[in-house]
């Protein structure tokens, strides 16, 4: 497994989460963005992971979609036995939005 990297992305705006949380103020629920660190990572690895702990969650500034490009930039990447274990940072130029530590496991296909 890589040491660690890096993603950037942007919010869609006109996406259905945000007319229903806050719709004239949009905010990024919590529960998106770590789904969003889990989907990135499988992007990053081609493998399919669930969560099965969650170690430590901070939610430092609130994340609304702007023009803004967020970073999902994950760090301390270990694999133990059929475990992942995770950190993942959230940042936007030199503003922190969160710190995630995951604990994964490889998803079961049916």
């Amino acid at each position: 497994m890589k040491e660690g990297f890096d993603y950037r992305i942007r919010l869609n705006e006109e996406c259905i989460i945000y007319k229903a949380h806050f719709p004239h103020h949009p905010v990024t629920p919590g529960v998106c963005i770590v789904q969003i660190a889990t989907e990135l990572y499988e992007c990053a690895t081609s493998q399919c992971v669930e969560i099965i702990g969650v170690k430590n969650v901070k939610f430092i500034s609130v994340m609304v979609p702007s023009t803004d490009a967020f970073t999902y930039s994950f760090r301390k990447i270990i694999s133990e036995d059929d475990t992942l274990k995770m950190q993942v940072t959230v940042t936007s130029s030199d503003m922190i939005y969160a710190k995630l530590s995951l604990i994964c496991r490889q998803a079961k296909t049916s």
